[in-house]
């Protein structure tokens, strides 16, 4: 499978979601600190590049850990996680969706786990390669 990364310069395979990040997006999808944030108006792309960041790694690193969270668990259902399965994924995609551990697993061991900052337990347990909070403005 072709990783999102290498679309940006070439066609993407027949069945599958082109994403060309431009701007901060770019520049997100190939930093490499140990924190990045990206901030500018609503409708400009910072979820959806972070969130294809995320797949990126699930895809390249087997057995990655990452994490979405937001302040509440139930808020990322209506905004981050509609992104994720409808420009992110690819379908019919081999990722799925575990409800008893709200998470993302991917057929080489990595996932990316839910979680709302209120309850802070379901994250400060574990140990994470790469966190996505989405909207840290709350």
């Amino acid at each position: 499978m072709t990783l999102v990364v290498d679309r940006i310069q070439g066609p993407a395979p027949v069945g599958e979601r082109v994403y060309k990040p431009k701007g901060a997006s770019l520049e997100l999808m190939y930093a490499r600190e140990s924190e990045c944030l990206i901030e500018g108006p609503s409708g400009t792309g910072k979820s959806r590049s972070a969130l294809e960041k995320l797949h990126i790694c699930a895809n390249k690193y087997p057995g990655m850990r990452g994490a979405i969270v937001r302040k509440t668990r139930e808020s990322l259902t209506q905004s981050t996680l509609v992104t994720y399965e409808t420009k992110v994924l690819p379908s019919p995609g081999a990722v799925k969706f575990h409800y008893d551990d709200q998470e993302y697993r991917y057929p080489n061991g990595s996932c990316l786990a839910l979680a709302g900052m209120d309850k802070e337990s379901r994250i400060m347990r574990s140990d994470y390669d790469i966190i996505y909070v989405a909207e840290a403005t709350e």
